[in-house]
């Protein structure tokens, strides 16, 4: 009986011995050598879970998404995590940055910028742009105020309408938008945060000055 455990056990081993190995060939091939294999695994462990088939296809999904081999090598490397988005979950969200943004070209560069844009939903990129919208007030400023930091359209349209909210209420409406364009990254700020730093700016200036 004994025998019989460690003969599975064995074989498991020898199972998963394999699929490393074809999982570590296949991260070769994606990323364009060993060296940039090791150091996509040692970034992100959890790779050497995944099938063969699952880094290839999502590679050949970044190509298709990026345009350019070699830009989307460059891409998984610096997100080694994008291998383990499926090629569905890629295509739709660059499909939901395409409209967002207006067309393909916009959204491959918005992706060059921030790679995490993929580990997004479609629905989420989707939600974003029509909080953006709304916080902005016209598509050309929302899409221009996107391209000075993505990351907005991974962001929860929860935290964009609250953020907007507290800048509106605090600086007007005009003045807040023209904040956001300066600073994308405000609506990426928890309410309660923008709450207690304009509240300390407002104290500072009301403060008398020292002659």
């Amino acid at each position: 009986m004994l025998g019989g455990v460690w003969c599975a056990a064995v074989c498991v081993a020898e199972g998963d011995s394999k699929q490393t190995a074809h999982t570590m060939a296949a991260l070769d091939v994606a990323l364009g050598g060993q060296r940039s294999a090791a150091a996509a695994v040692k970034r992100n462990p959890r790779l050497l879970e995944a099938r063969a088939t699952t880094i290839l296809k999502a590679m050949a999904a970044l190509v298709e998404a990026i345009g350019d081999q070699q830009l989307a090598i460059d891409l998984a490397q610096r997100k080694p995590g994008l291998l383990l988005v499926s090629t569905d979950d890629i295509r739709e969200t660059m499909k939901a940055l395409g409209e967002a943004l207006g067309d393909e070209e916009k959204a491959a560069a918005a992706v060059l910028v921030r790679p995490s844009l993929l580990e997004a939903s479609a629905g989420n990129v989707r939600r974003a742009m029509v909080a953006l919208v709304e916080a902005v007030g016209d598509q050309e400023t929302t899409i221009a105020v996107v391209q000075r930091d993505p990351g907005l359209l991974a962001a929860s349209s929860k935290t964009i309408r609250e953020a907007m909210a507290v800048l509106a209420e605090a600086l007007g409406q005009e003045m807040a938008i023209t904040a956001v364009y300066q600073n994308p990254s405000l609506l990426l700020t928890r309410a309660s945060t923008l709450n207690s730093t304009l509240l300390g700016l407002v104290r500072r200036k009301g403060e008398p000055r020292e002659e």
